[in-house]
């Protein structure tokens, strides 16, 4: 058991848990050697990015739907 392993204790086995929170567990478990089968460090890292890129689509579909500027994240994109 690694050393941070009450970081982990009662949460979800992979698979369960999604989106930020999965990718946040499975570095964890990396951090402590004790990875998620078919996790390696790239795949989380890519994962991650993922994410970031969906959440900029999402933000920028509600800002539109709400009427409002695309705001700063928008030219990031």
């Amino acid at each position: 058991m690694g050393k941070n392993a009450g970081r982990h204790a009662g949460r979800s086995r992979p698979g369960a848990a999604a989106g930020r929170a999965g990718a946040y567990s499975r570095t964890l478990h990396l951090e402590d050697g004790d990875p998620h089968p078919g996790w390696s460090f790239e795949e989380i890292q890519t994962e991650l990015l993922q994410l970031g890129d969906r959440w900029k689509n999402m933000r920028g579909l509600m800002r539109a739907d709400l009427g409002v500027s695309p705001g700063p994240a928008a030219a990031d994109a």
